[in-house]
């Protein structure tokens, strides 16, 4: 699919232009930076869940409500 309405892209790009995005960056606080930790733990030690057992677990608990 392809935007070919040159006045519609003008104005997206004006729009854009003047969002007054900011380049701050974000420290993670204290506990954030623990869990962070904890999850390359997991990864590390293979303690991880597919998509699909993510799932199959949504389902199950979907079918108690």
């Amino acid at each position: 699919m392809a935007i070919n309405n040159e006045g519609y892209l003008e104005a997206l790009n004006n729009l854009i232009d003047k969002s007054g995005v900011t380049k701050d960056t974000y420290s993670p606080t204290e506990a954030q930076t623990e869990m962070l930790m904890m999850s390359e733990q997991d990864i590390k030690h293979g303690l991880l869940f597919s998509q699909e057992k993510l799932d199959e677990e949504d389902l199950k608990w979907l079918d108690q409500l």
